[in-house]
């Protein structure tokens, strides 16, 4: 009969159990800053049981103690201890360091004010995104569908360009709204970027057609070959602009209508998803159709005194933790799989599966959303997003094996999440974190599979490391110039980044054109050549993808993966309910 050692019960009991999530924004902060600091109590609590329970016979102590090292969480205790205490060695040499570098700035600064356009440097969180390369351009890519009906004329394009133009113009350009949208970055020889207001764009130059083709019509195929070449380019003005909306000339035929595509590319610089969404429900949408009181990210922080102390003692811990969570991070090893490649060659292919109004139409077919919001009440405790990763999961097992590729054990992918709640004021601003996670390929059984994704993702959740993240990509980026930065950030341990995002529940309008389906894409970073997007809009799911050409090498393949991934969901809810 095993028995259980007293130690080990106390600390099963000082578990972080905070594991909610609405899409990319944490919704139980609360909940976690209650628990987390129940870490600090426990390193207090293990002295005091060690010590008090032990009497000092060296034979008998040793054996109590080796007992007591057998416990995974008091191992785990001692090696973030030891990890803080290492650290400890080596901080005047990070304090001087971070002093140079403060002084660097600071003499840079000093000499770029005397530029007349100067408006700041990039805060930290920003200048993570400027260190691009061609191969990888930080821009984040919006596609939405205008759907016209069965009626379509020679100026339909003309109208809605035009449309655009002036709502954009009248909403964003006016004097102290967004003048961060026509800001441009530059880079100093020094290696900081800065903000200038030194623009000589138009409206225009920012909202203009994609294509010069006379033809009124394209097949989908065609559209997402277009979408390809152009989801990596360069913005206006080599680069420096920060946005772009391209119209198409050409009408795409689908089952439930015509519909005209349109391309919002915005840099990554400029703002966040969840920033970037509330930009299009509170400037450009039409007023009448927009609830922003039914907006799930803008919610009330609790600060109390407790709560506001409780999140002091959680930044303790945080801090405690911080080199451990380092040293963990920089010794997880670099995924090997066939889409993990170790250079990207700067050729994207894109593909999507947008949910069709015609869907509803069809009383034996059930929205995804719903499918999701079922088949999470079936698995206690998981989170949509769970679901979503098990799918994933399953739908790349199938891939691999149908390439013949070699299908790996697990895969690590990136998961951003807004570690902040939203201000009523909406501020263009990246406030967000990210972590990583793994998830099983090689699993056949569905539970097991999602039971799976589900303690690794609580395990990421309740561990410091969005919170250390966070901190590297606000303070560490916005301190160095690009040049050290480029080689602090680079990321090469992730397969692919998956991003979650909760939209309106409502279909959003610009002068009376309803734009029916929105979906997004992430740009890739580093050696994470791949970025599956959901968002959930107008009560529908979009899924997007997008990969490098030596990641995934066609269109047609990425339409695999995100068809192994609807059907997974199909196939789920049928055999589990």
């Amino acid at each position: 009969m095993e028995v259980k050692n007293p130690i080990i019960e106390k600390f099963e009991l000082m578990k972080n159990y905070s594991n909610e999530f609405y899409g990319p924004l944490r919704t139980n902060d609360t909940k976690a800053d209650n628990v987390v600091p129940l870490h600090l109590v426990s390193l207090v609590l293990m002295s005091i049981i060690i010590f008090t329970n032990f009497n000092f016979d060296k034979e008998k102590l040793k054996n109590r103690v080796l007992f007591v090292l057998k416990s995974p969480a008091i191992r785990e205790h001692l090696y973030v201890i030891t990890c803080f205490l290492v650290s400890m060695m080596f901080m005047p040499i990070v304090v001087l360091i971070v002093s140079a570098f403060k002084i660097y700035r600071a003499y840079v600064a000093k000499c770029i004010k005397n530029n007349k356009s100067f408006k700041g440097f990039l805060v930290g969180e920003d200048s993570f995104w400027v260190c691009e390369d061609d191969h990888a351009k930080s821009v984040i890519n919006v596609l939405a569908f205008v759907n016209c009906g069965s009626d379509v004329s020679d100026k339909m394009h003309e109208k809605l360009l035009t449309s655009i133009r002036d709502r954009i113009h009248s909403k964003l350009m006016l004097p102290n709204t967004f003048p961060k949208m026509f800001y441009r970055k530059k880079r100093d020889e020094s290696g900081y970027y800065y903000w200038t207001d030194e623009n000589y764009l138009t409206i225009n130059d920012y909202v203009r057609f994609m294509n010069n083709s006379q033809d009124m019509f394209m097949t989908d195929d065609d559209f997402k070959d277009q979408m390809s070449s152009i989801c990596n380019q360069s913005l206006p003005a080599n680069h420096s602009a920060l946005w772009e909306c391209l119209i198409s000339r050409q009408a795409i035929q689908y089952d439930d209508g015509i519909k005209y595509p349109v391309i919002f590319r915005v840099h990554h610089s400029v703002g966040d998803g969840v920033a970037l969404l509330r930009l299009f429900l509170e400037a450009l949408a039409d007023k009448e159709d927009v609830n922003i009181e039914g907006n799930p990210v803008l919610m009330q922080t609790d600060n109390s005194f407790s709560m506001k102390f409780m999140r002091f003692l959680s930044n303790v811990v945080t801090i405690i933790k911080t080199p451990s969570v380092l040293c963990t991070q920089m010794q997880k090893q670099i995924d090997i799989n066939r889409i993990h490649p170790s250079k990207l060659s700067g050729n994207k292919k894109i593909n999507w599966i947008y949910e069709s109004n015609n869907n509803n139409n069809d009383e034996d077919s059930t929205p995804l959303l719903t499918v999701v919001k079922l088949l999470k009440r079936k698995f206690p405790g998981s989170r949509f997003s769970n679901i979503l990763l098990a799918a994933l999961s399953k739908s790349l097992k199938d891939y691999f094996m149908f390439k013949k590729m070699d299908v790996p054990k697990d895969m690590t992918v990136v998961i951003p999440a807004r570690i902040c709640h939203e201000s009523p004021t909406l501020k263009l601003q990246n406030k967000f974190s990210v972590a990583l996670q793994t998830i099983p390929i090689d699993m056949n059984r569905t539970t097991e599979r999602v039971e799976r994704v589900r303690r690794n993702s609580q395990v990421v959740i309740s561990s410091p490391d969005y919170q250390i993240n966070y901190f590297l990509l606000s303070v560490v980026a916005g301190l160095f110039p690009d040049w050290i930065l480029k080689n602090i950030i680079n990321s090469k341990h992730a397969t692919m980044a998956v991003s979650n995002l909760p939209g309106p529940n409502f279909s959003l309008k610009i002068n009376g054109f309803a734009f029916e389906s929105v979906g997004f894409f992430i740009p890739n970073v580093g050696q994470t050549a791949c970025g599956i997007t959901i968002l959930s809009y107008n009560n529908k799911l979009h899924f997007g993808a997008i990969a490098d050409e030596n990641s995934v090498g066609s269109v047609k393949d990425l339409g695999m993966i995100l068809n192994g991934m609807v059907n997974e969901l199909h196939g789920m809810a049928e055999n589990l309910m």
